[in-house]
């Protein structure tokens, strides 16, 4: 229902997550990211540890425009990408990118991520958050504001200091 990865290290100056193919199990929901700092036995979602900001660019329709933008202050958790669906075809993927995770200074979290709204049109989406403390970043959990992940690979990748 959610996806983790835990043991991150200072070994790594930053890492990447590759996202193919993910559907949730519910239309219209966003895609979040939240961080531990106790190798994922429990992850922070108080509602000021995150702040972030989102850009999406997409098909317009009836309802939308070509171009989207949110900003918000201090919340549980990261959006990655909003509104997904789970239609035939909806699907998301893309990079995720956590970048100072050992803690010295906050740890910024980069989303460029792609795929097919809950209405059917393809968007993308852009966005960046901090996590509100400069403490280590040992794990990262993806989850759905509601529902689950029902299906999608999921890869992370370590990138060296030098």
């Amino acid at each position: 229902s959610t996806v983790s990865f835990t043991g991150l290290s200072s070994s790594y100056a930053a890492y990447v997550v590759m996202i193919n193919d993910l559907v949730p199990s519910g239309n219209a929901v966003d895609l979040y990211l939240r961080t531990s700092t106790d190798n994922g036995s429990s992850y922070d979602s108080s509602s000021s540890d995150y702040e972030w900001f989102t850009a999406r660019l997409c098909a317009a329709t009836a309802t939308q425009t070509h171009h989207i933008s949110s900003v918000t202050g201090p919340t549980t958790s990261i959006t990655c990408f909003d509104s997904s669906g789970s239609g035939t075809g909806e699907l998301v993927a893309g990079f995720v990118y956590i970048l100072n995770p050992a803690g010295t200074l906050y740890t910024t979290i980069r989303s460029d991520l792609w795929g097919t709204q809950d209405d059917g049109y393809t968007a993308e989406g852009d966005g960046v958050g901090t996590r509100r403390s400069a403490a280590d970043c040992d794990a990262i959990q993806f989850l759905m504001a509601s529902g689950t992940i029902t299906s999608g690979t999921f890869r992370l990748y370590g990138i060296s200091p030098s």
